[in-house]
Parts: structure tokens; sequence; C-alpha cells
């Protein structure tokens, strides 16, 4: 619905024919028109007054003698009552005028309102928000300057009904910059020059002008100018408006940098599902069957992405390499380091005669990539099925359990974490396996994982959930001490990585 406000000229000719009925005289208007040759109304006529709405002139009001007879009024009279009526059509119209203004200012912020929010293409939301800018003040042109990240420049990031060269300093220092200073302080700051002089901060063709900042409720954002060729002064409505212009300007931007937020998380979100499923998930069918032993495994990450290493590797009919490494952090930085180390490993595993040389290759190679607070803790074993011999080399990992007739053993560790210093020698143990024995490989995840109570799980705990059943599979193994760690965390979200492996000597 569209607001339509009275024209008092509409009015006056009924007012006219009752003025002239009562009093005998002719009162006349003329209306005022862009190329009337009339400057003062009816030439004919004994008295005219202006009539006018505060901006423009809108007509003139006259009287005239009576064509036939004498006037039943007197003059004097006569004058003064239409000197009343024209003081009061001046006032009906500068209302008129101002309701006018006021539906015009309404209907543009409110058509900014519903159609700024709906685009999500920068320059065109800007450019509206300007053209609404020079309608609500009656300007020429417009121009946004966006402060830089330090706060300290301003830079011109979008113009209307002006081209961007005709703006003087479209990169300026703010301290040097008077009048965006005196508007960031929470002032509008106007500029008007008189003839014969310049201004550094006017286009050539522009007499004044009017600054506002645009900040959100936390910071500053930049500032709005409109521009005007005539010199002219701004009143409080024109400052009022370009501060709700402002307030528009620094909503789009905010938006906008949301709607790139989100779009940036949801490019992550993307690729970490994309990585994630990427990352590989061990299976039964991932692991060598040999009747001459039994493995199982399971990696579990707290995030997305994990940095637990787990590998069983074929190396020749009797040979296989058995892995589990846990790099430092979590997530994507362990996940990178993680995926370096595995892509070695696959294009070179080490026989049992190599494991030691192995290990120091590694640990150069992730030295020279990684930085000082990037490591990775690593046990790397060789089980040789016909000999039922483990070879192994121990990087600062947590060591493996040997479980033979109820007893538990650690194989404890005797090496630097791998990427901490450059040129570390490793060394190698070796244990001699037979049947029924248990080899259980963990990372600090499940030892580590803690209870409501603070307690942790331990290498006791691993201990307790194998002891008792000898008999098992390599996989009920596994799920035995499993559940037991689901159990103590006790629904709890894990803090780490987790993973076990299990080998069952046949």
């Amino acid at each position: 619905m569209v607001t339509r406000a009275a024209d008092p000229t509409e009015l006056i000719p009924g007012l006219c024919r009752q003025f002239s009925r009562v009093t005998g005289w002719q009162l006349r208007f003329t209306p005022a028109a862009p190329n009337s040759t009339c400057e003062r109304g009816d030439p004919a006529a004994c008295w005219t007054t202006e009539i006018h709405d505060g901006w423009e002139q809108t007509g003139w009001l006259s009287i005239a003698p009576p064509e036939y007879g004498e006037p039943p009024a007197d003059y004097e009279q006569v004058l003064e009552l239409a000197a009343g009526l024209g003081q009061l059509l001046c006032t009906l119209a500068s209302a008129a005028r101002r309701l006018e203004s006021q539906t015009n200012d309404v209907s543009t912020l409110v058509h900014l309102g519903l159609a700024v929010p709906v685009q999500e293409n920068l320059a065109w939301a800007l450019t509206q928000v300007l053209r609404a800018a020079v309608q609500l003040t009656a300007t020429r042109s417009a121009a946004f300057f966006l402060l830089d990240a330090t706060t300290s420049r301003l830079k011109l990031r979008a113009v209307y009904q002006i081209a961007p060269e005709e703006i003087p300093r479209p990169e300026r220092e703010l301290h040097a910059s008077p009048h965006e200073i005196e508007a960031l302080a929470g002032e509008a700051s106007a500029v008007v020059i008189s003839e014969g002089r310049d201004s550094a901060w006017l286009p050539a063709t522009m007499r004044s002008a009017l600054c506002v900042a645009v900040q959100s409720e936390t910071m500053p954002i930049g500032t709005l100018w409109v521009f005007d060729r005539r010199a002219r002064d701004f009143s409080d409505r024109d400052v009022h408006a370009l501060h709700s212009i402002a307030s528009q300007i620094a909503a789009v931007l905010e938006r906008v940098a949301l709607l790139r937020t989100s779009e940036a998380q949801e490019r992550i979100r993307r690729d970490l599902k994309y990585a994630s499923e990427s990352q590989p998930v061990l299976t039964p069918h991932d692991f060598p069957e040999d009747p001459r032993f039994e493995v199982a495994a399971h990696v579990a990450s707290c995030h997305e992405l994990g940095g637990d290493l787990c590998e069983v590797l074929p190396i020749s009919d009797d040979e296989f390499a058995l892995v589990v490494g846990d790099a430092s952090g979590n997530s994507i930085p362990a996940a990178l380091i993680m995926s370096a180390v595995r892509g070695a490993l696959r294009t070179h595993p080490a026989t049992a005669r190599d494991v030691a040389p192995l290990m120091a290759r590694l640990n150069n190679a992730l030295f020279s990539l990684t930085r000082a607070h990037q490591f990775m803790s690593l046990c790397y074993g060789v089980y040789d099925a016909a000999a039922r011999r483990f070879v192994y080399s121990n990087a600062g990992h947590p060591p493996p359990l040997l479980v033979r007739r109820g007893e538990v053993t650690p194989l404890h560790s005797h090496g630097l974490l791998l990427g901490v210093m450059r040129d570390v020698s490793y060394k190698t143990s070796a244990v001699d396996l037979a049947p029924g024995d248990l080899l259980v490989c963990y990372s600090d995840g499940i030892s580590e994982a803690r209870s409501g109570a603070q307690q942790m799980f331990r290498s006791e705990g691993i201990a307790a959930a194998i002891l008792g059943g000898s008999d098992r599979s390599a996989q009920e193994v596994l799920h035995g001490v499993w559940n037991r760690v689901e159990s103590h965390i006790a629904g709890g979200a894990p803090g780490d990585d987790r993973t076990l492996l299990v080998l069952k000597v046949c």
C-alpha cells in the first residue's frame, strides 16, 4: 500500500471561488511551472503573495477587483483575509512536502532493507545502498571508503553516479583525513566550499559534501560520503538519513562476511569429510590370512581425521611388518604427519635386518619436513611366522605387551621419538614367540583413557582385560580390551585417538 500526501493545490480552486463569492474580490491562484514566464502570478492583480512549501515555489495567490460593480467587502479587510489564507496554504504545502519526503524516505529504506539482504553480490548491494543515500539526501553522488585491517588507512570501494577517478585521494591515511576522523569519532562532518575556493576532499565538480561513519556494534568499518554540486548546508534530517544508510552498509558487509565465513566452514567440512572417508578403515579383510597366526586391529579417531597409524604389511611369504604409531597433536596436523610416514612405510617396508636403518631414515625425513613441535612415536616390528620371531624397534611409543601363560611382559621402548633430532641411531630387540602367545600393541589413547574420576586405564587395565581368556581368538581379545576401555570411559568423549592391534601365534 502506497501512502500519498494530500496536495494543497487541489483545495485552492474551491477556496478561491468561495472567497470571491463572499468578498466580491477575485482571488486567483497561478501554479508555478518549470518553464513559466510568469514571475509574479496574475499581472492584472492588485495584490500578490507567493505560496512556498519550504523547498520550492508552488505558485502565487493574487487579488483582482471585481469585473462588475462595487465589491461588498472593504479592500483592507480583504487583504488581511487573503494574507491569512496565503499563510495557511504555505503551512499546508510545507506539511505535505514533509509528509511526502518522509514517505519517500521510509519507502526507500524499506525497499533497501528488503532487497539488499537477499543479494549475495557485494558490488550490487553497495550500489543499491549508495543510490538510497543519494535519494534520501537529495545529493548528486555518493562514495564508500573501507578501513583496512590496521584501521589506519581508507580505500575507496564503491561509488554511485560519479567515476572513481573523480574522487580525490582514493587511498588515504586516516590520521591525515580530518573529516573521516571527525565522522569516526561520532560526529557527522560537512564540507562546504564557496565560489572561487577549492577543497582537497571534494571532486572538482562538487561544492559540498557530508561524511558519516560506517561501523558495526564492535568496530569501525569505514566512511560514507555524499556530494552535491550546490554549496548547501545539510540539515539534521540529512544527517539522520545518512546515518541510517551507513547502518545498512554495515549490515551488508557483516552479512557478506558471515556468508563467506559460512561458505569457508562448509568447504572445510566437506574437505574433512572427504579426507576422513579417504583415511583407511581397518577391517579383517585388510590383514593377511595365514594359519600360523591371527591378527586383529581397530583404530578410532576423536576428530574427523586422526594421527594414529596401524599397519600390517606383508614383506615376504614369512615376514610381516606390524606398525603402530601416534603423531603429535590431533586432527589435520597429526593426520598429515601420519600420512607421510604411512606412505613411506608402504613404499619401502623393512625386513627384520633393516628395521634400525628404516627408523633412522624416517626420523631424518620427519625432522626435515616438520616443525619442532611435530613428531611421532612409532613401534615398527617384523614378525617371522616361520621362525616365530618378532624383531622390533620402538621410537618413544608405549611398549607392546607380550602375554604368555597368564603373564604380561612389556617389551620396553629404547629409542627417541621420530622427528625430534637429526641423525638418531635406533636399536632393535628380538623376542621368540610360542603357540598361544599374544602380542598386543596400542597407542596412548588406550592406556591414558580417563574415567569420570580422571583415573587412567593404563597398561594394567589392558592386561586385566586380556588375562583369563588365553583360548580366545585375536579378534575376541581385541573386543574384550576395547569394550573394557569403553566401560572405563563410561560414555564420555575420548580425549585422544585410540589404536589397538593383537597378534596371536597359532
